[in-house]
């Protein structure tokens, strides 16, 4: 390859990289923020406490039982774990993720609980 072909694809590789990033900047800032998977809840960068990602997984309990979902009593069980180590001393963040995760994805089919299980989600998240 010669020094111009290089040279030629150097300039058209920032030219293309340019473009991108004046498109990002055009974007509405509340879209820009919720790309990716580890963007911020939108709480006006307020993160939610232990305590309030406690009350969401006791909301989310009661849901439950009173839910005919069927895998219920193992989602009340994984909730109630996780409700516990969100009150230990030193919460592990990739469990609650884990288990974050895996509640959405386990009750798509149910609203009140998806759109719990959402808020569980991205309030881990923000942990």
């Amino acid at each position: 390859m010669t020094n111009r072909n290089a040279e030629e694809q150097r300039n058209h590789r920032e030219r293309r990289l340019e473009r991108r990033r004046q498109r990002r900047r055009q974007r509405p800032e509340r879209e820009r923020r919720g790309r990716g998977q580890h963007a911020a809840p939108d709480r006006g960068g307020q993160q939610h406490s232990p305590q309030e990602i406690g009350d969401l997984l006791s909301r989310l309990i009661e849901e439950l039982g009173r839910s005919n979902h069927p895998d219920r009593a193992d989602l009340i069980q994984a909730a109630e774990d996780a409700r516990e180590e969100v009150a230990s001393p030193e919460p592990r963040k990739g469990t609650l993720r884990t288990f974050a995760k895996g509640l959405v994805s386990a009750v798509p089919g149910f609203t009140a609980l998806a759109a719990l299980a959402k808020t569980i989600e991205e309030a881990v998240r923000g942990l």
